[in-house]
């Protein structure tokens, strides 16, 4: 009977997460449709046909160039961590990419890919838990300098006397909270008080037989970060500068992509509208497809550019699409080569 209950009960839970994932995907989707039918199905292609295929390939190598500083410092990260074995840069290039797919693809973009890169880690000799360090520093680092930076773009905008009709509400309190999470994080790891750990303990948690490994691994996991910490203050610095080098060159990318849309930008004007649409994909929709174009729209009104936020967006979609279609290809492989190894 206990057991009939357990199963219902998970099966209600799923449930319930597929209905609200079916619902953020079916309202991203309407709000995508709403903004093509606005501008025209039309104006949008002739903006898409007139930036040429080699300026977007252009982009496609800045982007590329940008995504190896990503591998470069998650290679960094787990260079420090013992138990990470010989990890090697490429690997973590394309497995960066199979986790950049899983996030794109799911509701939660900054986070859901974070198991793919933890598991294609171990493939390549990494412990669980050197893996799992690994993967969470470089993504509370990355986190960290993206909630800053949109911040920083979110102030800019208030100072600028821009959003005065409350526009601006919304992403102050996303980032606000964001900000207190992810240095909430950083406070407790570099103290030794453990952060994930604490929160299982705090919700009595570990009291179930079934979560007292998992509270122990959260442990490990969290003893290596702070050693991680211990003793390498130049170079935890260095690593942030790399991250906040890495989320600024979102500038020079809208520069790039106004400039053969016909678009000169100004550095503000560049600055804007590389950090306020970032607060959308935050939200609970796979890849913010409707909330991300209709940011750009706004953003572009906002600042005065003439330029279709709709069709801005699609270039960037364009792009990504390229690095899920490297990275999906890149996780099956590695699925099939495991699965033939075990098989022998």
């Amino acid at each position: 009977m206990v057991q009939k209950d357990r199963i219902r009960k998970a099966a209600v839970f799923f449930m319930t997460i597929n209905l609200r994932r079916f619902f953020f995907i079916g309202l991203g989707l309407g709000i995508f449709w709403l903004l093509l039918a606005r501008e025209g199905f039309g104006v949008i292609g002739r903006e898409l046909y007139a930036f040429g295929l080699w300026p977007f390939a252009g982009f496609i190598v800045l982007s590329l160039f940008n995504f190896c500083l990503y591998a470069l410092r998650w290679l960094l990260i787990a260079r420090r961590i013992p138990g990470s074995g010989k990890l090697k840069f490429w690997r973590l290039f394309f497995h960066r990419m199979s986790g950049y797919a899983a996030g794109y693809l799911t509701p939660g973009t900054q986070v859901a890919g974070e198991p793919v890169r933890v598991g294609l880690a171990m493939i390549d000799g990494a412990t669980s838990s050197a893996a799992t360090s690994s993967v969470v520093l470089d993504l509370a680092f990355e986190v960290a300098a993206y909630a800053i930076f949109i911040s920083m773009g979110v102030l800019f905008a208030m100072a600028q006397g821009l959003g005065g009709d409350g526009a601006l509400i919304v992403p102050i309190v996303i980032m606000g909270l964001v900000l207190v999470f992810i240095f909430g994080f950083f406070a407790q790891i570099v103290r030794g008080k453990g952060f994930f750990s604490h929160l299982v303990w705090f919700s009595k948690l570990d009291k179930y037989k079934s979560l007292r490994g998992l509270h122990v691994w959260l442990v490990e996991v969290e003893t290596m970060m702070g050693d991680f910490f211990a003793g390498r203050a130049v170079f935890v610095s260095s690593i942030f500068s790399l991250s906040l080098l890495m989320t600024g060159f979102r500038v020079f990318e809208v520069v790039y992509l106004c400039h053969f849309f016909g678009a000169p930008l100004k550095l503000w004007q560049a600055f804007l509208m590389s950090t306020l649409p970032g607060v959308s994909l935050f939200l609970p929709i796979p890849g913010g497809v409707g909330v991300l174009e209709g940011s750009y729209t706004a953003v572009s009104a906002l600042v005065g550019v003439a330029i279709s936020g709709v069709a801005f967006a699609l270039m960037l979609r364009a792009r990504d699409a390229l690095f899920i279609a490297i990275g999906v290809t890149h996780a099956v492989l590695q699925g099939q080569s495991l699965w033939t190894k075990q098989a022998k």
